[in-house]
């Protein structure tokens, strides 16, 4: 059994309802909390293809929302390299937009056959 299906039936056992769509957030911020996870991703060479490895047992929904997790404090990391002084809030949100832009667009580019 994974930790996350442990931590499921724990839910489970406690009588909260972990299907619900609203508290799956919720669930995942919980089980992070509990939990030491952790993702590693490795590029190998000569593509662009990553390989994702967990700890958490759900799959692709946990890795998702794994990586949304780090985005911020990525995204603070980035603003501190990019600018010594204050960057307006303004500049601040075009650049989450602009990398919003590219994230979506791999998302929706299609695979090459």
């Amino acid at each position: 059994m994974t930790p996350l299906q442990r931590y499921i039936k724990a839910q489970k056992k406690s009588g909260k309802d972990i299907m619900n769509l609203d508290t799956f957030g919720a669930i995942m911020d919980d089980f992070i909390t509990a939990n030491e996870v952790q993702m590693l991703i490795t590029m190998p060479k000569g593509t662009n293809d990553p390989e994702i490895q967990d700890n958490m047992g759900i799959g692709p929904v946990g890795q998702l929302y794994f990586l949304m997790a780090a985005i911020a404090p990525m995204f603070r990391e980035m603003l501190k390299l990019f600018s010594d002084a204050e960057m307006p809030i303004e500049e601040k949100e075009q650049l989450a937009d602009g990398i919003l832009k590219l994230i979506r667009h791999d998302m929706l580019e299609e695979e090459e056959t």
